[in-house]
Formats: structure tokens, sequence, C-alpha cells
């Protein structure tokens, strides 16, 4: 009996600890994929999130308001025009400058400051004369003739005592000014800027206090303020009744009359509240 060995091979099992490319590249698509398909989740998620809250209606309603205040006015302006014409141009420029200097020495005996006296025009041109049928009447065509230069000067003056204003103007007038226009009323910046800031804060209470009428009418809560808007209507000008006119005590002597009124600054306010509906 022939007993027969046979051989056996025995076969390696370890794996190797080195992949190889194909392998490497399989592993580097598959973790690929997995970030891909995390960072789809976590941003679908985020969107989902920002998409509800934004695209939330929320429920708004406006209101607005108005505010007034009545402020004296308490400046005048006058603007005063001396104009001169002479063959002579230095003539014509003396004149002018005599006459404003006899004004500019009206100002200072009322104590009109340097700052609130501007010299806003000073003006020299030819003057001609142009032929007219009621001059020349027979002449079809002829040149106008030079006589001479016009020479003009200006000043716009802000008078802040107005109980003296009427005896400034009279004083004015009497220097035969080529021009004299005004006076135009209005208030002093700090008085203007206290009459706004009262007439916004009534504005905004005007506002509110229709808001919560509303509200309590209409049964929704009033949440939040989310805007606020105020805007300012032009003055508008009011007569003083108790305005007093000044006299001079020479009878002889026409004072102008001058009542310098008041003006009713208006603002009005626009207020934008969240609401919702009121739980019962």
């Amino acid at each position: 009996m022939v007993i027969t060995k046979k051989s056996s091979t025995k076969r390696n099992t370890k794996t190797s600890a080195v992949a190889t490319p194909c392998e490497a590249m399989q592993i580097a698509i598959r973790m690929g994929v997995w970030v891909a398909l995390a960072l789809f989740l976590l941003t679908g998620v985020w969107g989902i999130h920002t998409y509800l809250n934004t695209t939330q209606t929320r429920a708004e309603i406006t209101f607005t308001g108005t505010g007034e205040y009545l402020v004296t006015n308490n400046v005048a302006e006058v603007t005063i025009a001396f104009s001169e014409v002479q063959q002579d141009i230095s003539a014509a420029r003396n004149t002018v400058a005599a006459q404003a200097q006899d004004a500019y020495a009206i100002l200072e005996q009322h104590n009109i400051a340097n700052a609130d006296i501007q010299t806003t025009g000073y003006t020299i041109f030819p003057e001609y004369e142009y032929p007219t049928p009621e001059t020349h009447p027979l002449a079809t065509s002829r040149a106008p003739k030079h006589i001479g230069y016009r020479v003009s000067h200006t000043t716009t003056i802000m008078i802040r005592d107005l109980e003296n204003i009427s005896t400034i103007l009279t004083a004015l007038t009497n220097l035969n000014p080529e021009r004299m226009t005004g006076p135009i009323f209005t208030a002093c910046d700090k008085d203007k800027k206290y009459a706004e800031d009262i007439a916004t804060i009534r504005a905004l209470h005007d506002a509110k206090i229709r808001a919560r009428k509303v509200a309590h009418q209409s049964g929704f809560k009033l949440k939040k303020i989310t805007r606020v808007n105020t805007y300012e209507s032009n003055p508008t000008p009011y007569r003083r009744v108790e305005s007093a006119i000044a006299v001079d005590e020479a009878p002889q002597v026409k004072m102008v009359p001058i009542q310098e009124g008041e003006q009713k600054i208006q603002k009005t306010a626009v207020i934008t509240y969240e609401i919702e509906e009121r739980k019962r």
C-alpha cells in the first residue's frame, strides 16, 4: 500500500498596507462625494431657513401727523440801490459813493452791525440814448448817442431791531435811492430752529395718537416702529393784529408803516409700525 503525500502551498492572505493608485482614486472620489453631499444638505437647510425668514411677510401700517408752531418775525432784509448817470465817470462814481456813505452813516446811527451790511452789487457801464420817433421823427436810422456812464451801488441790510425799522426806512428813502426793495421778514436762526423742533415734536405726537386710535378701533397690536420720516412745509406768513405802527413825534414827517407779522412753521411726520393681530 502506497501512501502518497499531497503537497500544499501556503497562500499569504495578508493585505498589503500600501493602496494602489486605482484604489486611492476610488477613495478620493468617495470622500469627495460625501463632502459634496454634506455641503449640499447644509446649504439646503440654511437656504430654506433664510427663505422662510426673508419671505415671511411683516404686516405694517403707516400713519401721518402734522405739527405747527407760530414764530414771530424779528429780522427784516432790505435792499437799497443808488445809481447815477454822468458824462464824467469819476463824477458819477463820486456821487454814488457819497449816497452810499450817507446810507451807511444812517445804519451806524441805528447800531446796525457791519456783519449785517453787505454790498451786493457795484456796476459801471456806458449809457446810450436811442433815437425814437418822438425825439427824431425824420430820422430813419440813427446810431445811439453815448451820453455818459451809469454807476450803480447796491447794498443789502439785515435789520434786527424792528422797533426802529420805520425810522431807518424813512431816513433811507430821504436819500432818494434809485430802488429800495423789502422788507422781507423772517425769524432769526435760533428762533426758527426752536420752532422747527417744537413743530416736529407735535407732528410725531400727532402721528402716534392716530396710530393708537386706529389700533384700538381695528383690533390689532402696535409693535416696533420700523421707519420715521419728517418733512417741512413752506412757512406761511401770518399778520399780527397787535403789531404797532411806528409814528414819528413830528406830525409833519410821515413814517413808513411796518408790520412784521408771524410765520407758521409746519412739520409733517410719517411713522410706520409693525403690527400683529391682537390675541383674544
